[in-house]
């Protein structure tokens, strides 16, 4: 089980908050309170939620495996500006839409599934990425849909060449 806990003092009351996973199990605490996590728009690559000290708003912040607390939009972590990353932008379908042509082109192979699959988290995390710019990550993502075709095809081909 990983725990990962921060302290923070806002109007001279100081709430502890604990954020744990397990699994499919995770919670998150703000004085011993329960706070409701909402869904991931981004096929569970990353999560925010909102949610209240007082009168100031908080954000959990879950990327990956990376957790972060933003609170008057700084992350108290990495001391950080707090950039929003709820949503995969729908640019992104393109290169999804693409990537999925693996499977597509070739339905009965497992090993298309696996690699349509890996791009897929790769496209998805490198969409949402908040420290590049927009232009920057479409860039990233024709990279990587290229490099799984590239290596997918030249994979294949090599397999059935020695087949």
């Amino acid at each position: 089980m990983r725990t990962e806990c921060w302290t923070t003092t806002i109007d001279s009351i100081t709430y502890n908050i604990q954020y744990s996973s397990k699994f499919l199990n995770k919670r998150l605490l703000v004085n011993e309170a329960p706070i409701t996590l909402q869904c991931s728009n981004t096929f569970g690559i990353s999560r925010e939620t909102i949610f209240y000290l007082g009168n100031t708003t908080a954000i959990f912040v879950n990327i990956d495996n990376n957790n972060d607390i933003a609170i008057n939009g700084i992350y108290l972590n990495s001391a950080e500006k707090y950039v929003e990353v709820k949503y995969m932008p729908h640019w992104n379908i393109i290169f999804l839409g693409l990537l999925s042509l693996i499977f597509i082109i070739s339905y009965d192979s497992i090993c298309a599934i696996l690699f349509a699959l890996v791009g897929f988290y790769f496209l998805i995390r490198a969409s949402i990425e908040p420290s590049l710019s927009i232009q920057k990550r479409i860039i990233l993502c024709s990279v990587i849909t290229i490099s799984i075709h590239l290596y997918y095809w030249c994979v294949l081909f090599l397999l059935l060449s020695i087949l």
